[in-house]
């Protein structure tokens, strides 16, 4: 069987979680494109009656999809680096992105639609999240298959004790 190799060594048999990992940065993506759409043509009358003003709920509102189109991307680059990094690293930087996209974009954006004000406090910690996810990201690049020569990758196992 021919393997096919798209960019970062992505097969077309690919693991679970890599194929995963690119199918959460297209659905993200494509969410994005469409809450982009709507802030340009609905938003603005949508907010008009919410419990924040419409400049506040404008910049909370666009603030959250920035942030989500951010990470949609770079969930497509770990899922297209997913056989280069530590995987298990790179799985918890996933649910560290996962979370800051649910928490922080989500959070901004559900609030500036006149969600009610208890998620403000999550917020944060969804910013947190995204924080850690990329540091975790960082770590996995680093620790690795990167830098090995080709036919020499790792298995992604935790880095040895020295």
């Amino acid at each position: 069987m021919e393997v096919v190799r798209i960019g970062f060594h992505l097969t077309a048999k690919g693991s679970k979680v890599q194929r995963l990992t690119l199918f959460l940065a297209g659905v993200l993506g494509s969410a994005a494109v469409l809450l982009a759409a709507f802030a340009a043509h609905g938003l603005d009358e949508y907010v008009a009656q919410g419990p924040l003003g419409p400049q506040e709920a404008r910049s909370f509102f666009e603030t959250g999809l920035r942030n989500l189109m951010y990470h949609a991307l770079c969930l497509g680059i770990l899922g297209a680096a997913w056989p280069k990094l530590q995987r298990w690293l790179a799985g918890l930087a996933l649910l560290g992105l996962l979370a800051g996209v649910v928490l922080f974009s989500g959070g901004l954006m559900w609030r500036a639609l006149g969600g009610p004000e208890q998620i403000v406090p999550l917020v944060p910690v969804g910013g947190i999240s995204y924080a850690v996810g990329w540091l975790l990201l960082a770590l996995a690049a680093a620790w690795g298959n990167c830098c090995q020569p080709a036919g020499s990758e790792k298995s992604g196992a935790a880095p040895p004790a020295q």
